[in-house]
């Protein structure tokens, strides 16, 4: 899959989401985002990487190739109700990031306890390399 230029996050306001949204706006993509309720300090860190977010859904605002749907968002979400609508493609979370590196080396963490914390001294015990 080849991402077009322009990407609107719904559910930005999941951490996990907006880090996915700064890497495609650190390789060049126009990016955009809402979520009903997002912290005020991330949004501040996605406003500063030049991430413009919306509080609340408000799909005629959407000017996207493409619409990334984090965690909790379903097909009721009037965002995605105006993507399919508007013949607009989305895709779940997941399998952006499958797209996104399924040329590449992945490691997978799993589990019911303790994700978080692995997966932040993984990355940093790789970023250390």
């Amino acid at each position: 899959m080849t991402f077009p230029q322009t990407i609107h996050f719904t559910g930005i306001g999941n951490p996990l989401i907006a880090a996915l949204a700064k890497h495609f706006r650190l390789m060049g993509h126009e990016v955009s985002g809402s979520d009903i309720a997002a912290g005020q300090d991330l949004t501040d860190q996605l406003r500063q990487a030049g991430i413009p977010v919306h509080q609340g859904w408000i799909p005629e605002k959407i000017k996207a190739g493409l619409i990334i749907t984090g965690p909790g968002i379903t097909t009721d979400n009037p965002e995605v109700q105006h993507a399919t609508r508007a013949g607009l493609p989305f895709i779940y979370y997941p399998q952006a990031i499958f797209e996104f590196t399924k040329d590449r080396q992945r490691i997978v963490i799993v589990g019911s306890r303790g994700r978080t914390n692995l997966t932040a001294l993984l990355i940093h015990s790789l970023t250390l390399l």
